[in-house]
């Protein structure tokens, strides 16, 4: 998009999350062919990302997909390698975090969270 990343938008429009480069060179049409990217930063935006975690498991789907697909790893942040566990401890925080919401009367990518988190 006109930002430079990509952009995984569902059938709805709500935006599930964003690809872009680490060092946020932006992704240019004319630029791919000759484009040397080292590492990728994909971006799931908990609260305003829809579906909650069946979001964050396509999500995980995507990511994983894409690291096979480009004979890379998946990392998180600080550069550990995530595995199964390490997904499995993330999505337990998510949950939690959407109870939180929810007991504020906040659904992911609903009308009233996209306001708040915008």
């Amino acid at each position: 998009e006109s930002d430079g990343r990509f952009h995984r938008r569902e059938e709805s429009g709500l935006e599930s999350f964003t690809m872009r480069d680490e060092i946020a060179e932006p992704f240019i049409a004319e630029k791919m062919k000759e484009a040397q990217i080292e590492s990728l930063l994909l971006e799931f935006k908990v609260p305003t990302a829809p579906g909650g975690l069946h979001g964050f498991n396509k999500y995980r789907q995507f990511v994983e997909h894409l690291a096979h697909g480009l004979g890379g790893i998946v990392v998180d942040d600080n550069g550990a390698r995530l595995d199964a566990n390490a997904y499995e401890a993330i999505a337990r925080q998510i949950g939690k975090t959407y109870q939180i919401m929810a007991s504020q009367g906040l659904t992911p990518g609903g009308e009233e969270t996209l306001i708040i988190f915008a």
